[in-house]
């Protein structure tokens, strides 16, 4: 069964030798601090929708949960200069999406793992970050973007993760 993700799609164009010591052989790498920090802010907007109470929603305490979690990773972030630069970056993430999204949403998912079988030799994997219900009935995906490019709608992967769940919930 060959499974296939947006991110291995992802890799595959870019450079099909780290394809191959990623997923073929299965190699190990080192997270990058760019990795550490994205992993955080995932980690930080998870437990912020999944565990704070819509009345308590807010900034601060968005903040407070980076704060949390930041002690837990600083040490794999370089110099405490470096460490200090990505922590400000990870704490303006928080204040940005802050501004840009709802707080007091309750996602339908977070962080939701999904396999679906298209066929006998192919499955579609991947990890969507958020998944919110509209009142209309319709869903709408949330990718977060931890990228230090502003981020670009990858609507490849979109429609990807749209396919997957239009199968997974039986629903369009």
């Amino acid at each position: 069964m060959f499974k296939l993700s947006p991110l291995r799609l992802r890799v595959f164009r870019r450079c099909k030798l780290r394809y191959k010591y990623q997923y073929v052989d299965r190699l190990p790498a080192r997270p990058s601090p760019q990795d550490v920090v994205g992993a955080l802010v995932h980690a930080t907007l998870h437990d912020f929708f999944a565990h704070v109470p819509v009345h308590d929603r807010d900034v601060e305490r968005l903040i407070t949960i980076l704060s949390e979690k930041w002690q837990a990773l600083v040490f794999r972030l370089g110099s405490p200069v470096e460490r200090e630069a990505w922590r400000q970056r990870a704490e303006a993430q928080m204040r940005r999406f802050s501004h840009q999204h709802d707080l007091s949403l309750q996602p339908l998912a977070l962080e939701a793992y999904y396999q679906v079988p298209v066929s006998d030799q192919v499955t579609l994997v991947g990890r969507i970050d958020r998944v919110d219900e509209e009142p209309d009935g319709g869903l709408h995906l949330i990718d977060y973007k931890t990228g230090a490019r502003p981020p670009e709608v990858d609507v490849g992967q979109l429609c990807f993760y749209a396919i997957m769940l239009e199968r997974k919930l039986s629903r369009p």
